[in-house]
């Protein structure tokens, strides 16, 4: 069991660091929240900061042999407040 998962900003350390090797506008940051939320704005958004469009269309999902997980309530709280501070950088 890793204990790690509950000091929060990992991902943003790293998006900091590669900001600092690559630049900003060299960097396209997505969620996969996002991605289930409109996937056709993400396809867009993509294809502007690659500078030209690509075949095909992005899906919403990737179920291949995947089972539904489903989250409590209190366990989405419980992280929404935890990574809140985070989530808004």
């Amino acid at each position: 069991f890793r204990e790690d998962w509950k000091w929060p900003g990992r991902y943003v350390e790293h998006l900091r660091s590669w900001e600092r090797l690559f630049g900003r506008e060299r960097l396209l940051v997505l969620s996969y929240d996002e991605l289930l939320k409109d996937p056709k704005k993400v396809q867009w958004r993509v294809e502007e900061f690659l500078g030209g469009k690509f075949p095909g269309e992005l899906s919403q999902l990737n179920t291949a042999g995947k089972k539904s997980v489903s989250i409590s309530d209190s366990v989405k709280r419980s992280l929404g407040s935890k990574f809140a501070s985070k989530n808004e950088e």
